[in-house]
């Protein structure tokens, strides 16, 4: 199989999540999961700077945890930023085991 493009596939995910808007809160409570206040501070949502940046899964975690970090009602900032280090040790990880060649191409 080859290589797949994580944004094209987040893309496509969104794409086809969005004829859903509707059904997903019958409780009119979409926002929370639409634009969540908690992933989209200074008007950027992490997601788009995620797919802007074409980070990987495990570098769009980290980003993700870090900048929702105090920000979601019911998760503490310590856990958050722990999470998002969990991400960042286990790609610390796999570019140790390419030799430490990972380079982006800008």
């Amino acid at each position: 199989m080859g290589c797949v493009d994580c944004s094209d596939v987040a893309r496509a995910v969104r794409s086809a999540l969005t004829p859903l808007k509707k059904e997903v809160s019958p409780m009119g409570s979409f926002e929370k999961v639409e634009h969540p206040k908690h992933y989209s501070g200074g008007g950027i949502e992490v997601w788009d700077a995620i797919i802007a940046w074409d980070l990987d899964f495990l570098l769009g975690n980290v980003v993700k945890y870090v900048a929702r970090a105090g920000r979601k009602p019911g998760e503490s900032a310590v856990n958050d930023l722990l999470k998002a280090r969990q991400y960042l040790d286990k790609e610390i990880e796999a570019i140790k085991a390419k030799g430490g060649q990972n380079e982006v191409q800008m």
